[in-house]
């Protein structure tokens, strides 16, 4: 078996690493914008149900 560079193996690691927190990022940005809407959503819902009580 040949034996593989440190460096490459360093490089290979870090390009494995970003790409994951870049995917993580993402994901995040979908679960935010998820919450944003749910909360919207919720505010809509009593805004409206405060109005026709009144």
């Amino acid at each position: 078996m040949a034996r593989v560079e440190p460096d490459k193996v360093l490089a290979r690691t870090e390009v494995r690493a970003s790409d994951g927190m870049h995917k993580l990022k993402k994901v995040e940005a979908r679960s935010a914008n998820d919450e944003e809407l749910k909360l919207t959503d919720t505010l809509t819902y009593f805004t409206r149900d405060t109005q026709a009580a009144k």
